[in-house]
């Protein structure tokens, strides 16, 4: 009921803000109506990161990996002491843990650092990222159009569903997804900027150092900036071809220089963990992993429902500009920048819906611009209620689609009994690197919340006394006597 209760209250508030923002930019108060549009953003960020418990995928491994990452930035390890055999190729349950890049794993860490270890600290960084790129997508429409396309656009960014799970942890990929969008868009903002400026070596280089550390957060989709940046300059006419050659290598070049010591470093560190984690993703492309196939279709679909059913109208205006050769260089840069992952990512065995999210700014930006036009040519149309009703279901759309994943009005359990169950355990249970647990029925979150080794199952005997000799203390959580219970382990039992 309390979650019920916080929904509604996050809802009303939230559309109230959003009327007024809407009033402020009717007048021409574009930094109030902004202001009152990243704000928005924020409290449904807030609200849908409120749970008091770590989500199964994949939020519990990368906050574990994380805390364990705070005395020792540059070895990330799921399982810090494993004391029983374990497959390294298996990443649930594996000690090196290499199948994420290391810098949102690093800024989770910062945070439990200074905010303890609890959800909030977890997710707090990729709020606030996501908040920010809320700002970054208002930029990129108000330099590539003007100001009533980007708030249009940050308003899109701001109640997006599928992007505000992501940064609260509900869905798969969650924070690091959150960080790759971020730098992956902060570095298209620094792209576009460096087309726009005669002397931009400087812009250039933070492009390249920001396409680096989103190689650092996701591996290699983050070299997606290269293709859109190269494109839209060659169109935009504005560099010679050497010119053009200099500063492409300079992104190359700056990138390369931030993302392949981490590479080297954990090939020559953990040989055999990051050989086969390399190899995984390598081969993603030809073959699916962990079961993510897709068909062909599969991007060109889930757009529709992730920006919208209607998004295939703004993407057919894009078509009919670029036929009529009336497309601009910030046009071709915003196609490019969905097309090309898009196309890419189709053709790969490995299919998931988050991936578009890469080019998410993008879309709200083409979103915005057609929604714009619509309603700047509505006078030319007979109906023009037929052109009005278009430019508000593109918005609406998305809208309801946010109360879908947020979920405001769903009776849920904010703080189950078995989180609160397992951060009890610090009350029975010896918080030392010495102290295994057997048979809990969430080992990961259990290491998150208590400072100990755990396992979702019971070894047999001979392993139990093997790790009494070796001087640890050993607890099996018994469920075979009415309800859970502790049994402390002791040589012969």
């Amino acid at each position: 009921m309390a979650h019920l209760i916080l929904g509604i209250i996050t809802i009303t508030f939230s559309c109230i803000i959003t009327f007024f923002s809407w009033r402020t930019d009717v007048r021409n108060h574009y930094k109030t109506s902004l202001f009152l549009i990243i704000l928005t953003g924020f409290i449904l960020r807030i609200y849908t990161g409120s749970d008091l418990y770590l989500h199964d995928w994949d939020e519990k491994y990368h906050a574990l990996v994380a805390k364990n990452m705070i005395d020792h930035p540059l070895e990330p390890r799921l399982y810090k002491n494993h004391v029983i055999p374990y497959d390294y190729k298996n990443w649930t349950g594996n000690s090196v843990w290499l199948e994420k890049p290391p810098v949102p794993l690093w800024g989770l860490a910062g945070s439990i650092a200074l905010f303890g270890t609890n959800e909030i600290a977890v997710r707090l960084p990729s709020l606030l990222l996501s908040t920010l790129a809320i700002f970054l997508t208002y930029l990129i429409g108000t330099i590539l159009f003007n100001r009533k396309i980007g708030l249009l656009a940050a308003f899109l960014h701001a109640i997006n569903g599928l992007v505000i799970e992501l940064a609260a942890g509900r869905i798969s990929s969650d924070h690091v997804e959150t960080f790759f969008i971020f730098f992956v868009e902060l570095s298209m903002l620094l792209c576009i900027l460096s087309i726009r400026k005669k002397q931009s070596t400087g812009l250039i280089f933070l492009a390249g150092l920001t396409t680096g550390i989103s190689l650092l957060c996701k591996w290699t989709p983050g070299l997606v900036v290269l293709p859109v940046w190269l494109g839209a300059a060659i169109w935009s006419k504005r560099y010679t071809f050497p010119k053009l050659i200099q500063k492409f290598l300079i992104i190359l070049f700056t990138s390369a220089v931030v993302f392949l010591p981490w590479i080297f470093y954990i090939l020559r560190t953990f040989p055999e963990e990051s050989g086969w984690v390399l190899k995984k993703f390598l081969f993603a492309y030809s073959e699916s992993v962990e079961g993510h196939s897709a068909p062909f279709w599969y991007y060109l679909n889930y757009a529709g429902i992730i920006f919208g059913e209607l998004i295939i109208l703004p993407v057919l205006f894009q078509i009919f500009l670029w036929i009529k050769k009336k497309m601009n260089w910030q046009l071709v840069f915003l196609n490019l920048w969905w097309l090309i992952p898009v196309f890419i990512f189709s053709f790969a065995a490995t299919k998931r819906h988050t991936y578009l999210l890469m080019a998410a700014p993008a879309f709200f930006v083409i979103i915005a611009y057609a929604i714009y036009y619509m309603l700047r040519l509505r006078h030319r149309f007979r109906h023009k209620w037929i052109v009005t009703g278009l430019a508000i279901l593109l918005v609406a759309l998305p809208v309801r689609y946010c109360l879908e994943r947020v979920k405001p009005f769903e009776k849920r359990d904010m703080n189950p009994q078995w989180a609160i169950d397992l951060r009890n355990l610090k009350n029975k249970i010896p918080q030392s690197d010495k102290t295994v647990v057997f048979n809990l029925d969430h080992p990961v979150e259990a290491m998150f919340y208590n400072n100990f080794t755990a396992y979702s199952h019971i070894p047999d005997k001979p392993v139990i006394d093997n790790l009494i000799r070796k001087q640890y203390i050993v607890y099996i959580i018994r469920s075979d006597r009415g309800s859970d219970s502790l049994q402390r382990m002791a040589n012969g039992q």
